[in-house]
Protein backbone atom coordinates (compact mmCIF):
# COMPACT_ATOMS: atom_id res chain seq x y z
CA UNK A 1 0.00 0.00 0.00
CA UNK A 2 3.28 2.49 -0.06
CA UNK A 3 2.62 3.56 -3.66
CA UNK A 4 -0.30 5.69 -5.05
CA UNK A 5 -3.60 3.98 -6.96
CA UNK A 6 -3.54 5.61 -10.21
CA UNK A 7 -7.42 4.37 -10.41
CA UNK A 8 -8.23 6.27 -7.32
CA UNK A 9 -5.99 9.09 -7.92
CA UNK A 10 -8.04 9.05 -10.77
CA UNK A 11 -11.46 9.04 -9.53
CA UNK A 12 -10.89 11.76 -6.82
CA UNK A 13 -9.77 13.79 -9.88
CA UNK A 14 -12.92 13.40 -11.62
CA UNK A 15 -15.17 14.02 -8.37
CA UNK A 16 -13.65 16.89 -8.50
CA UNK A 17 -13.99 18.04 -11.99
CA UNK A 18 -17.91 16.86 -11.70
CA UNK A 19 -17.91 18.97 -8.90
CA UNK A 20 -16.79 22.54 -10.04
CA UNK A 21 -18.76 21.59 -12.81
CA UNK A 22 -21.78 21.53 -10.79
CA UNK A 23 -20.76 24.65 -8.65
CA UNK A 24 -20.78 26.97 -11.77
CA UNK A 25 -24.01 25.40 -12.88
CA UNK A 26 -25.69 26.33 -9.38
CA UNK A 27 -23.98 29.40 -9.20
CA UNK A 28 -25.52 30.42 -12.36
CA UNK A 29 -28.73 28.85 -11.86
CA UNK A 30 -29.27 31.01 -8.45
CA UNK A 31 -29.72 34.13 -10.30
CA UNK A 32 -31.31 32.92 -13.32
CA UNK A 33 -28.05 33.39 -15.67
CA UNK A 34 -27.02 32.25 -18.76
CA UNK A 35 -27.78 29.30 -20.25
CA UNK A 36 -30.75 29.29 -17.23
CA UNK A 37 -33.76 31.59 -17.84
CA UNK A 38 -34.86 32.17 -14.28
CA UNK A 39 -33.13 31.87 -10.72
CA UNK A 40 -34.19 29.12 -8.96
CA UNK A 41 -35.99 31.41 -6.55
CA UNK A 42 -38.83 32.83 -8.93
CA UNK A 43 -39.39 29.10 -10.20
CA UNK A 44 -39.79 28.15 -6.75
CA UNK A 45 -42.26 31.27 -5.91
CA UNK A 46 -44.09 30.47 -8.90
CA UNK A 47 -44.94 26.50 -7.90
CA UNK A 48 -45.98 27.43 -4.39
CA UNK A 49 -47.22 24.69 -2.15
CA UNK A 50 -48.57 24.17 0.97
CA UNK A 51 -45.04 22.67 1.82
CA UNK A 52 -43.04 24.28 0.76
CA UNK A 53 -41.05 26.61 3.04
CA UNK A 54 -39.75 30.07 4.15
CA UNK A 55 -37.77 31.37 1.48
CA UNK A 56 -34.92 31.57 3.99
CA UNK A 57 -34.70 27.86 4.69
CA UNK A 58 -33.41 27.63 1.07
CA UNK A 59 -30.06 28.70 2.25
CA UNK A 60 -29.43 25.66 3.85
CA UNK A 61 -27.97 24.76 0.06
CA UNK A 62 -25.01 27.13 1.28
CA UNK A 63 -24.35 24.84 4.41
CA UNK A 64 -24.45 21.92 2.08
CA UNK A 65 -22.03 22.84 -0.68
CA UNK A 66 -19.60 24.26 2.28
CA UNK A 67 -19.64 20.52 3.91
CA UNK A 68 -19.73 19.42 0.07
CA UNK A 69 -16.23 21.32 -0.32
CA UNK A 70 -15.25 20.16 3.34
CA UNK A 71 -15.48 16.55 2.12
CA UNK A 72 -13.74 17.62 -1.26
CA UNK A 73 -10.74 19.09 0.64
CA UNK A 74 -10.55 16.18 3.05
CA UNK A 75 -9.98 13.10 0.43
CA UNK A 76 -7.50 15.60 -1.39
CA UNK A 77 -5.19 15.95 1.47
CA UNK A 78 -4.97 12.33 1.60
CA UNK A 79 -2.90 12.35 -1.45
CA UNK A 80 -0.49 14.38 -0.10
CA UNK A 81 -0.90 12.67 3.67
CA UNK A 82 0.51 9.76 5.11
CA UNK A 83 0.64 7.14 7.15
CA UNK A 84 2.89 3.96 7.99
CA UNK A 85 1.22 2.12 5.17
CA UNK A 86 1.65 4.96 2.25
CA UNK A 87 -0.89 8.11 0.92
CA UNK A 88 -3.71 8.01 3.15
CA UNK A 89 -6.35 8.27 0.82
CA UNK A 90 -5.41 4.63 -0.06
CA UNK A 91 -3.76 3.48 2.99
CA UNK A 92 -6.19 2.29 3.93
CA UNK A 93 -8.69 3.26 1.17
CA UNK A 94 -11.62 3.65 3.72
CA UNK A 95 -13.69 5.39 0.57
CA UNK A 96 -14.27 2.91 -1.93
CA UNK A 97 -14.38 3.35 -5.60
CA UNK A 98 -18.22 2.75 -5.55
CA UNK A 99 -18.69 6.08 -3.66
CA UNK A 100 -16.77 8.30 -6.35
CA UNK A 101 -19.04 6.81 -9.10
CA UNK A 102 -21.94 7.40 -7.18
CA UNK A 103 -20.74 11.31 -6.61
CA UNK A 104 -20.07 12.00 -10.09
CA UNK A 105 -23.59 10.05 -10.91
CA UNK A 106 -25.49 12.48 -8.26
CA UNK A 107 -23.71 15.47 -9.67
CA UNK A 108 -24.20 15.17 -13.31
CA UNK A 109 -28.19 14.29 -11.79
CA UNK A 110 -27.74 17.52 -10.08
CA UNK A 111 -26.77 19.97 -13.18
CA UNK A 112 -29.66 17.87 -15.31
CA UNK A 113 -32.25 18.74 -12.03
CA UNK A 114 -31.10 22.46 -12.60
CA UNK A 115 -31.84 23.10 -16.31
CA UNK A 116 -35.39 20.87 -15.61
CA UNK A 117 -36.47 23.26 -13.05
CA UNK A 118 -35.59 26.52 -14.94
CA UNK A 119 -37.73 24.82 -17.90
CA UNK A 120 -40.25 23.68 -15.24
CA UNK A 121 -40.61 20.62 -16.56
CA UNK A 122 -41.92 19.37 -12.98
CA UNK A 123 -42.33 15.87 -13.66
CA UNK A 124 -38.80 15.18 -15.18
CA UNK A 125 -37.62 17.20 -12.30
CA UNK A 126 -39.16 15.00 -9.46
CA UNK A 127 -37.81 11.92 -11.00
CA UNK A 128 -34.04 13.53 -11.00
CA UNK A 129 -34.66 14.70 -7.65
CA UNK A 130 -35.36 11.27 -6.41
CA UNK A 131 -32.10 9.74 -8.07
CA UNK A 132 -30.19 12.65 -6.57
CA UNK A 133 -31.75 11.33 -3.05
CA UNK A 134 -31.36 7.78 -3.88
CA UNK A 135 -27.60 8.13 -5.07
CA UNK A 136 -26.79 10.30 -1.81
CA UNK A 137 -28.29 7.96 0.36
CA UNK A 138 -25.77 5.01 -1.72
CA UNK A 139 -22.89 7.62 -0.75
CA UNK A 140 -23.53 7.23 2.83
CA UNK A 141 -23.61 3.26 2.11
CA UNK A 142 -20.28 3.38 0.92
CA UNK A 143 -19.02 5.49 3.23
CA UNK A 144 -20.06 3.15 6.32
CA UNK A 145 -18.69 -0.21 4.18
CA UNK A 146 -15.50 1.43 4.46
CA UNK A 147 -15.74 2.65 8.25
CA UNK A 148 -16.82 -1.21 8.76
CA UNK A 149 -13.68 -2.51 7.08
CA UNK A 150 -11.22 -0.08 8.61
CA UNK A 151 -12.69 1.63 11.59
CA UNK A 152 -11.21 -0.53 14.14
CA UNK A 153 -8.10 0.41 12.67
CA UNK A 154 -8.49 4.61 12.61
CA UNK A 155 -9.92 4.26 16.53
CA UNK A 156 -6.78 3.12 17.28
CA UNK A 157 -4.13 4.84 14.76
CA UNK A 158 -6.08 7.51 13.47
CA UNK A 159 -9.03 9.02 15.52
CA UNK A 160 -8.49 12.32 13.58
CA UNK A 161 -9.26 10.65 10.43
CA UNK A 162 -12.40 8.50 11.85
CA UNK A 163 -13.76 11.46 12.78
CA UNK A 164 -13.27 13.66 10.25
CA UNK A 165 -14.93 10.83 8.33
CA UNK A 166 -17.82 10.69 10.42
CA UNK A 167 -18.39 14.23 10.51
CA UNK A 168 -17.71 16.36 7.71
CA UNK A 169 -18.03 13.09 5.09
CA UNK A 170 -21.26 11.32 6.66
CA UNK A 171 -22.65 14.11 8.02
CA UNK A 172 -22.31 15.92 4.92
CA UNK A 173 -23.68 13.93 2.75
CA UNK A 174 -26.64 13.40 5.16
CA UNK A 175 -27.39 16.46 4.85
CA UNK A 176 -27.09 16.34 1.30
CA UNK A 177 -29.98 13.78 1.30
CA UNK A 178 -32.02 14.92 3.61
CA UNK A 179 -32.74 17.67 1.95
CA UNK A 180 -32.64 16.44 -1.20
CA UNK A 181 -35.49 14.09 0.27
CA UNK A 182 -37.29 17.01 0.93
CA UNK A 183 -36.78 18.57 -1.90
CA UNK A 184 -37.96 15.65 -3.44
CA UNK A 185 -41.31 15.86 -1.50
CA UNK A 186 -42.02 19.43 -2.61
CA UNK A 187 -41.71 18.91 -5.79
CA UNK A 188 -44.03 15.56 -5.47
CA UNK A 189 -46.65 18.23 -4.19
CA UNK A 190 -45.88 20.82 -7.13
CA UNK A 191 -46.46 17.52 -9.58
CA UNK A 192 -49.62 16.70 -7.74
CA UNK A 193 -51.98 19.99 -8.67
CA UNK A 194 -50.15 20.56 -11.93
CA UNK A 195 -50.40 16.96 -13.38
CA UNK A 196 -52.74 15.45 -11.82
CA UNK A 197 -56.84 15.64 -10.43
CA UNK A 198 -56.71 17.44 -7.88
CA UNK A 199 -57.53 15.92 -4.25
CA UNK A 200 -60.19 17.25 -1.67
CA UNK A 201 -58.78 20.67 0.21
CA UNK A 202 -59.86 19.56 3.63
CA UNK A 203 -58.23 16.23 3.15
CA UNK A 204 -55.05 18.27 2.61
CA UNK A 205 -55.55 20.33 5.63
CA UNK A 206 -55.87 17.66 7.77
CA UNK A 207 -52.67 15.96 6.77
CA UNK A 208 -50.81 19.59 7.25
CA UNK A 209 -52.67 19.55 10.82
CA UNK A 210 -50.97 16.11 11.63
CA UNK A 211 -47.97 16.92 10.77
CA UNK A 212 -48.08 20.28 12.56
CA UNK A 213 -48.79 17.86 15.41
CA UNK A 214 -45.43 15.98 14.65
CA UNK A 215 -43.47 18.89 15.17
CA UNK A 216 -42.66 18.50 18.76
CA UNK A 217 -42.05 14.87 18.71
CA UNK A 218 -39.45 15.72 15.80
CA UNK A 219 -37.53 18.06 17.93
CA UNK A 220 -37.96 15.55 21.33
CA UNK A 221 -36.57 12.84 19.19
CA UNK A 222 -33.76 14.76 18.05
CA UNK A 223 -32.93 15.51 21.69
CA UNK A 224 -33.33 12.19 22.54
CA UNK A 225 -31.00 10.90 19.46
CA UNK A 226 -28.16 13.44 20.88
CA UNK A 227 -28.63 11.65 24.79
CA UNK A 228 -28.52 8.36 23.14
CA UNK A 229 -25.56 9.12 21.21
CA UNK A 230 -23.48 10.82 23.59
CA UNK A 231 -24.27 8.40 26.22
CA UNK A 232 -23.13 5.24 23.77
CA UNK A 233 -20.11 6.59 22.89
CA UNK A 234 -19.19 6.79 26.69
CA UNK A 235 -20.65 3.35 27.73
CA UNK A 236 -20.51 1.45 24.34
CA UNK A 237 -17.95 2.68 22.70
CA UNK A 238 -17.62 1.05 18.97
CA UNK A 239 -14.55 -1.27 17.58
CA UNK A 240 -14.02 -2.30 21.54
CA UNK A 241 -14.42 -5.92 20.53
CA UNK A 242 -12.03 -6.04 17.44
CA UNK A 243 -8.10 -5.81 17.97
CA UNK A 244 -6.81 -3.50 15.38
CA UNK A 245 -3.55 -5.06 16.11
CA UNK A 246 -4.75 -8.35 14.50
CA UNK A 247 -5.04 -6.98 11.14
CA UNK A 248 -3.07 -4.65 9.26
CA UNK A 249 -5.00 -2.45 6.70
CA UNK A 250 -3.33 -4.18 4.15
CA UNK A 251 -4.23 -7.27 5.44
CA UNK A 252 -8.29 -6.23 5.37
CA UNK A 253 -8.21 -5.00 2.38
CA UNK A 254 -6.43 -8.27 1.03
CA UNK A 255 -8.97 -10.45 2.69
CA UNK A 256 -12.06 -7.88 1.42
CA UNK A 257 -10.42 -8.42 -2.92
CA UNK A 258 -9.86 -12.51 -2.06
CA UNK A 259 -12.33 -13.57 0.41
CA UNK A 260 -14.46 -15.05 -1.82
CA UNK A 261 -10.95 -17.24 -3.92
CA UNK A 262 -9.57 -18.22 -0.36
CA UNK A 263 -12.27 -20.47 0.25
CA UNK A 264 -13.19 -22.07 -3.07
CA UNK A 265 -10.66 -25.50 -4.13
CA UNK A 266 -8.88 -25.21 -7.16
CA UNK A 267 -11.47 -27.21 -9.45
CA UNK A 268 -13.29 -27.03 -12.54
CA UNK A 269 -16.09 -25.94 -10.81
CA UNK A 270 -14.36 -22.88 -8.95
CA UNK A 271 -16.45 -20.55 -11.40
CA UNK A 272 -19.41 -22.80 -11.77
CA UNK A 273 -22.29 -20.74 -9.77
CA UNK A 274 -23.58 -17.53 -10.93
CA UNK A 275 -21.90 -14.09 -9.48
CA UNK A 276 -25.09 -12.13 -8.05
CA UNK A 277 -22.97 -8.99 -8.01
CA UNK A 278 -22.27 -9.60 -11.56
CA UNK A 279 -25.53 -10.18 -12.78
CA UNK A 280 -27.19 -7.49 -10.90
CA UNK A 281 -24.82 -5.13 -12.86
CA UNK A 282 -25.83 -6.89 -16.43
CA UNK A 283 -29.33 -6.08 -15.01
CA UNK A 284 -29.33 -2.84 -14.50
CA UNK A 285 -27.23 -2.22 -17.56
CA UNK A 286 -29.41 -3.76 -20.10
CA UNK A 287 -32.74 -1.80 -18.26
CA UNK A 288 -30.63 1.47 -18.34
CA UNK A 289 -29.95 0.80 -22.30
CA UNK A 290 -33.86 0.40 -22.38
CA UNK A 291 -34.75 3.25 -21.28
CA UNK A 292 -32.12 5.31 -23.04
CA UNK A 293 -33.35 3.59 -25.90
CA UNK A 294 -37.34 4.73 -25.07
CA UNK A 295 -35.84 8.28 -24.60
CA UNK A 296 -34.22 8.29 -27.80
CA UNK A 297 -36.60 6.65 -29.76
CA UNK A 298 -38.98 9.43 -28.41
CA UNK A 299 -36.53 12.36 -28.87
CA UNK A 300 -36.66 11.41 -32.47
CA UNK A 301 -40.18 11.85 -33.39
CA UNK A 302 -40.37 14.94 -30.79
CA UNK A 303 -42.46 13.18 -28.25
CA UNK A 304 -43.08 12.90 -24.60
CA UNK A 305 -40.70 15.48 -22.52
CA UNK A 306 -39.98 16.80 -26.20
CA UNK A 307 -40.67 19.52 -27.62
CA UNK A 308 -39.32 19.10 -31.41
CA UNK A 309 -37.15 16.62 -32.95
CA UNK A 310 -33.71 16.30 -32.89
CA UNK A 311 -32.84 16.70 -36.57
CA UNK A 312 -34.85 20.14 -36.27
CA UNK A 313 -32.45 21.57 -33.30
CA UNK A 314 -29.86 20.59 -35.56
CA UNK A 315 -31.23 22.49 -38.17
CA UNK A 316 -32.06 25.70 -35.97
CA UNK A 317 -28.06 25.99 -35.18
CA UNK A 318 -26.21 25.27 -38.24
CA UNK A 319 -22.99 25.59 -38.54
CA UNK A 320 -19.52 24.67 -40.95
CA UNK A 321 -19.01 21.45 -39.08
CA UNK A 322 -22.23 20.10 -39.35
CA UNK A 323 -23.18 17.04 -42.04
CA UNK A 324 -25.79 16.12 -43.95
CA UNK A 325 -28.99 15.19 -42.72
CA UNK A 326 -28.03 11.46 -44.10
CA UNK A 327 -25.22 11.09 -42.28
CA UNK A 328 -26.70 10.83 -39.00
CA UNK A 329 -28.54 7.89 -40.01
CA UNK A 330 -25.24 6.34 -38.15
CA UNK A 331 -27.17 6.34 -35.14
CA UNK A 332 -29.50 3.22 -36.56
CA UNK A 333 -25.74 1.38 -36.88
CA UNK A 334 -25.03 2.39 -33.84
CA UNK A 335 -27.98 1.02 -31.15
CA UNK A 336 -27.95 -1.88 -33.62
CA UNK A 337 -24.15 -2.64 -33.24
CA UNK A 338 -25.10 -1.92 -29.28
CA UNK A 339 -28.20 -4.13 -29.20
CA UNK A 340 -25.96 -7.05 -30.53
CA UNK A 341 -23.40 -6.35 -28.17
CA UNK A 342 -26.49 -6.68 -24.87
CA UNK A 343 -27.58 -9.49 -26.82
CA UNK A 344 -23.81 -11.25 -26.47
CA UNK A 345 -23.42 -10.15 -22.72
CA UNK A 346 -26.84 -11.53 -21.72
CA UNK A 347 -25.92 -15.00 -23.47
CA UNK A 348 -23.05 -14.92 -21.61
CA UNK A 349 -25.40 -15.40 -18.96
CA UNK A 350 -26.96 -19.18 -20.21
CA UNK A 351 -23.81 -20.38 -22.01
CA UNK A 352 -20.89 -22.79 -20.00
CA UNK A 353 -17.86 -23.44 -20.83
CA UNK A 354 -14.91 -25.85 -18.38
CA UNK A 355 -14.85 -23.28 -15.45
CA UNK A 356 -19.12 -21.97 -15.44
CA UNK A 357 -21.33 -19.60 -17.04
CA UNK A 358 -19.36 -17.40 -19.75
CA UNK A 359 -20.13 -13.99 -18.13
CA UNK A 360 -17.61 -14.42 -15.32
CA UNK A 361 -15.86 -17.60 -15.92
CA UNK A 362 -14.05 -15.76 -16.60
CA UNK A 363 -15.44 -12.59 -16.50
CA UNK A 364 -13.81 -10.89 -19.26
CA UNK A 365 -16.29 -7.60 -18.95
CA UNK A 366 -15.18 -6.26 -15.61
CA UNK A 367 -17.66 -4.01 -12.86
CA UNK A 368 -16.00 -0.97 -14.32
CA UNK A 369 -17.64 -1.41 -17.82
CA UNK A 370 -21.12 -2.03 -16.30
CA UNK A 371 -20.50 1.45 -13.92
CA UNK A 372 -19.57 3.42 -17.31
CA UNK A 373 -22.26 2.24 -19.14
CA UNK A 374 -24.55 3.16 -16.64
CA UNK A 375 -23.33 6.43 -16.31
CA UNK A 376 -22.79 7.30 -19.89
CA UNK A 377 -26.47 6.02 -20.69
CA UNK A 378 -27.65 8.76 -17.66
CA UNK A 379 -25.72 11.34 -19.63
CA UNK A 380 -26.89 10.25 -22.98
CA UNK A 381 -30.46 10.58 -21.99
CA UNK A 382 -29.58 14.31 -20.36
CA UNK A 383 -28.00 15.76 -23.55
CA UNK A 384 -31.50 14.70 -25.28
CA UNK A 385 -33.43 16.41 -22.77
CA UNK A 386 -31.20 19.74 -23.32
CA UNK A 387 -30.40 19.95 -26.44
CA UNK A 388 -34.33 19.83 -27.53
CA UNK A 389 -34.62 22.87 -25.12
CA UNK A 390 -31.47 24.45 -27.01
CA UNK A 391 -29.13 24.50 -24.09
CA UNK A 392 -26.03 24.43 -25.86
CA UNK A 393 -23.40 24.83 -23.27
CA UNK A 394 -25.08 22.11 -21.08
CA UNK A 395 -25.70 19.97 -23.63
CA UNK A 396 -22.13 20.27 -24.72
CA UNK A 397 -21.07 19.31 -21.04
CA UNK A 398 -22.98 16.07 -21.38
CA UNK A 399 -21.71 15.07 -24.57
CA UNK A 400 -18.39 15.79 -22.76
CA UNK A 401 -19.14 13.54 -20.07
CA UNK A 402 -20.97 10.88 -23.10
CA UNK A 403 -17.14 10.91 -24.60
CA UNK A 404 -15.11 10.15 -21.47
CA UNK A 405 -17.67 7.44 -20.21
CA UNK A 406 -17.27 5.89 -23.53
CA UNK A 407 -13.41 5.65 -23.90
CA UNK A 408 -13.64 4.74 -20.14
CA UNK A 409 -15.47 1.93 -21.28
CA UNK A 410 -13.18 1.11 -24.09
CA UNK A 411 -10.26 1.28 -21.10
CA UNK A 412 -11.99 -1.58 -19.14
CA UNK A 413 -13.51 -3.56 -22.11
CA UNK A 414 -10.16 -4.22 -24.55
CA UNK A 415 -11.82 -7.51 -25.59
CA UNK A 416 -13.55 -9.54 -28.73
CA UNK A 417 -14.18 -7.16 -31.99
CA UNK A 418 -18.18 -7.32 -31.89
CA UNK A 419 -17.74 -5.59 -28.32
CA UNK A 420 -14.92 -3.54 -28.38
CA UNK A 421 -16.17 -2.28 -32.39
CA UNK A 422 -19.99 -1.51 -31.50
CA UNK A 423 -18.72 0.77 -28.18
CA UNK A 424 -15.73 2.62 -30.77
CA UNK A 425 -18.81 3.48 -33.55
CA UNK A 426 -20.88 5.32 -30.47
CA UNK A 427 -17.87 6.78 -28.60
CA UNK A 428 -16.46 8.13 -32.57
CA UNK A 429 -19.70 9.71 -33.27
CA UNK A 430 -20.03 11.13 -30.22
CA UNK A 431 -16.32 12.62 -30.59
CA UNK A 432 -17.38 14.01 -33.45
CA UNK A 433 -21.00 14.87 -31.63
CA UNK A 434 -19.23 17.01 -29.47
CA UNK A 435 -16.93 19.22 -32.05
CA UNK A 436 -20.19 20.33 -34.07
CA UNK A 437 -21.71 21.35 -30.23
CA UNK A 438 -18.63 22.94 -29.59
CA UNK A 439 -18.79 24.82 -32.91
CA UNK A 440 -22.87 25.45 -31.69
CA UNK A 441 -21.39 27.09 -28.55
CA UNK A 442 -18.61 29.09 -30.43
CA UNK A 443 -21.07 30.27 -32.89
CA UNK A 444 -24.17 31.23 -30.89
CA UNK A 445 -23.29 31.73 -27.44
CA UNK A 446 -19.58 33.07 -27.59
CA UNK A 447 -20.25 35.23 -30.39
CA UNK A 448 -17.35 33.36 -32.56
CA UNK A 449 -17.76 33.78 -36.45
CA UNK A 450 -18.92 30.64 -37.91
CA UNK A 451 -15.89 29.98 -40.13
CA UNK A 452 -13.66 30.01 -36.94
CA UNK A 453 -15.61 28.15 -34.62
CA UNK A 454 -15.52 25.45 -37.54
CA UNK A 455 -12.01 26.09 -37.74
CA UNK A 456 -11.20 25.11 -34.45
CA UNK A 457 -13.46 22.12 -34.53
CA UNK A 458 -11.96 20.47 -37.75
CA UNK A 459 -7.90 21.62 -36.12
CA UNK A 460 -9.17 19.31 -33.12
CA UNK A 461 -10.66 16.70 -34.83
CA UNK A 462 -6.87 16.40 -36.85
CA UNK A 463 -5.16 16.48 -33.63
CA UNK A 464 -7.42 13.41 -31.94
CA UNK A 465 -7.29 11.81 -35.38
CA UNK A 466 -3.30 11.91 -35.61
CA UNK A 467 -3.23 11.33 -31.39
CA UNK A 468 -5.27 8.22 -31.77
CA UNK A 469 -3.62 6.58 -34.72
CA UNK A 470 -0.07 6.74 -33.30
CA UNK A 471 -1.82 5.72 -29.67
CA UNK A 472 -3.41 2.82 -31.49
CA UNK A 473 -0.29 1.55 -33.34
CA UNK A 474 2.57 1.97 -30.92
CA UNK A 475 1.34 2.15 -27.36
CA UNK A 476 -1.79 0.35 -27.37
CA UNK A 477 -1.11 -2.49 -30.01
CA UNK A 478 -2.01 -5.24 -27.75
CA UNK A 479 -5.11 -3.82 -26.20
CA UNK A 480 -7.23 -2.31 -29.39
CA UNK A 481 -5.43 -4.23 -32.63
CA UNK A 482 -8.62 -5.40 -34.31
CA UNK A 483 -10.50 -1.89 -33.62
CA UNK A 484 -10.74 -0.41 -37.11
CA UNK A 485 -14.15 1.18 -36.99
CA UNK A 486 -12.64 4.17 -35.98
CA UNK A 487 -12.15 5.19 -40.08
CA UNK A 488 -15.55 4.37 -41.63
CA UNK A 489 -16.81 6.25 -39.09
CA UNK A 490 -14.84 9.54 -39.45
CA UNK A 491 -14.90 8.60 -43.36
CA UNK A 492 -18.82 8.80 -42.74
CA UNK A 493 -18.91 11.85 -41.39
CA UNK A 494 -16.62 13.97 -43.52
CA UNK A 495 -18.50 12.96 -46.22
CA UNK A 496 -21.41 14.29 -45.55
CA UNK A 497 -19.24 17.49 -44.52
CA UNK A 498 -18.08 17.22 -48.08
CA UNK A 499 -21.63 17.11 -49.40
CA UNK A 500 -22.76 19.72 -47.58
CA UNK A 501 -20.49 22.27 -46.44
CA UNK A 502 -17.61 22.45 -50.03
CA UNK A 503 -18.49 24.45 -52.36
CA UNK A 504 -16.07 23.69 -54.87
CA UNK A 505 -16.25 26.78 -57.28
CA UNK A 506 -15.35 28.92 -54.31
CA UNK A 507 -14.37 27.11 -51.04
CA UNK A 508 -13.18 28.58 -48.07
CA UNK A 509 -10.20 27.27 -45.89
CA UNK A 510 -12.78 25.27 -44.19
CA UNK A 511 -13.78 23.81 -47.49
CA UNK A 512 -9.82 22.36 -47.90
CA UNK A 513 -9.63 21.33 -44.62
CA UNK A 514 -12.80 18.66 -45.33
CA UNK A 515 -10.93 17.73 -48.14
CA UNK A 516 -7.13 17.22 -46.53
CA UNK A 517 -8.88 15.56 -43.39
CA UNK A 518 -11.00 13.13 -45.25
CA UNK A 519 -7.98 12.31 -47.31
CA UNK A 520 -5.88 11.68 -44.37
CA UNK A 521 -8.31 9.75 -42.94
CA UNK A 522 -8.75 7.52 -46.19
CA UNK A 523 -4.98 7.11 -45.88
CA UNK A 524 -4.64 6.30 -42.22
CA UNK A 525 -7.35 3.63 -42.78
CA UNK A 526 -5.88 1.90 -45.29
CA UNK A 527 -2.34 1.88 -43.31
CA UNK A 528 -4.05 0.70 -40.17
CA UNK A 529 -5.53 -2.17 -42.60
CA UNK A 530 -2.34 -2.64 -43.85
CA UNK A 531 -0.49 -2.57 -40.28
CA UNK A 532 -3.79 -5.03 -38.72
CA UNK A 533 -3.12 -7.64 -41.25
CA UNK A 534 0.89 -7.79 -41.25
CA UNK A 535 1.12 -8.03 -37.59
CA UNK A 536 -1.50 -10.35 -37.06
CA UNK A 537 0.35 -12.61 -39.36
CA UNK A 538 3.58 -11.96 -38.12
CA UNK A 539 3.25 -10.84 -34.64
CA UNK A 540 0.27 -12.54 -33.61
CA UNK A 541 -0.89 -11.39 -29.92
CA UNK A 542 -0.61 -14.03 -26.81
CA UNK A 543 2.11 -16.23 -28.25
CA UNK A 544 4.73 -14.96 -25.55
CA UNK A 545 1.72 -16.07 -22.79
CA UNK A 546 1.32 -20.08 -21.83
CA UNK A 547 -2.47 -19.99 -20.88
CA UNK A 548 -1.95 -22.94 -18.82
CA UNK A 549 0.09 -20.99 -16.45
CA UNK A 550 -2.70 -19.35 -15.09
CA UNK A 551 -6.41 -20.08 -14.70
CA UNK A 552 -8.84 -17.56 -14.86
CA UNK A 553 -9.29 -17.99 -11.25
CA UNK A 554 -6.00 -17.02 -10.54
CA UNK A 555 -6.35 -14.15 -13.25
CA UNK A 556 -9.40 -13.16 -10.78
CA UNK A 557 -7.66 -13.24 -7.98
CA UNK A 558 -4.93 -10.52 -9.53
CA UNK A 559 -7.52 -7.73 -10.71
CA UNK A 560 -8.65 -5.01 -8.50
CA UNK A 561 -12.75 -4.97 -7.67
CA UNK A 562 -13.48 -2.93 -10.65
CA UNK A 563 -11.40 -4.46 -13.36
CA UNK A 564 -13.27 -8.10 -11.75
Amino acid sequence: MAKHSILRVIAIVLSLIFFIITMVFTALAGPGKDPFLESTKNISDAFVTEITPDGWTFTIWSIIYIFLALVMVYVISGIFRKNAYGPVYCSPAVLPHGFFVTWCLNLTLNIAWLFLWDRKLMSAALAFLILIALTNYLMIFFSCIGLNNYGAWLAKYHKVDLWLHRVVVQNGIAIYATWTTIASLVNLTIVHPVHLPRCDLGADRSVLQELQRCRPFTKQHFIGRIGLVVWRHIKTPLYEHISPESMTPMEIADKQKHIAQRERPRTSTTMGKHNPGRLAAIVVSVVSFAISLVFNGLSVVGLGPYDTTTGNVSAVFDTQITPSGWTFQIWSVIYVWLIAMVIYIVTGLCRKNGYGYVYCSPAVLPYGFFVSWCLNLCCNIGWLIVWDKGIMIAALVFLVLVICTNYSMICFICHGLHVQNGVMIYTTWTTIATLINLTIVLTYDVGMSPLDAATISYASLTVVLLVWFALENFVLDKHVRYVLVIYPVLIWALTGNLDKNFDAESPNRNGFFIVALLALASVLFLVRIVLVIWRHIKQPLYTDVSPEAMEPTDIAEKQKKIFR
